[in-house]
């Protein structure tokens, strides 16, 4: 099985679902899909984040959140990742900027070279 998400709606429930279908003896391959601003939280300032759920506005420098975020976003992929991990499901972080064929060929060949051992 397949699943591609960027795991910002319900955490727990998705990992749910990964750890369900691996129980039922599926093989579990997690892509996991980040757009280049979330990895590296590099944007000129001042910017204005808009909520997508909600009106929230925040305007605000990057630069100076840019500590924290990376350290949320650190533990927040360290719990898929974990959670992921724990089922033995592969977990493949995907840079939305690159290719997909780029992507896929990396993950292909990681799949042939750990198959043929």
């Amino acid at each position: 099985m397949i699943v591609v998400s960027d795991f910002l709606d319900d955490e727990e429930a998705a990992i749910g679902g990964i750890n369900h279908l691996a129980f039922l003896g599926h093989e579990v391959i997690v892509f996991h899909t980040l757009d280049p601003d979330e990895i590296d939280f590099n944007m000129p300032g001042p910017i204005r984040f808009e909520g997508i759920e909600d009106e929230l506005l925040l305007t605000t420098n990057p630069a100076d959140l840019r500590a924290s975020y990376l350290a949320e976003l650190n533990l927040f992929l360290d719990r898929i990742r974990r959670g992921c991990g724990g089922t033995r499901s592969h977990y493949v972080p995907v840079d939305t900027s690159k290719p997909l064929a780029e992507m896929l060929g990396t993950y292909l060949s990681f799949r042939a070279a750990a198959t043929a051992h």
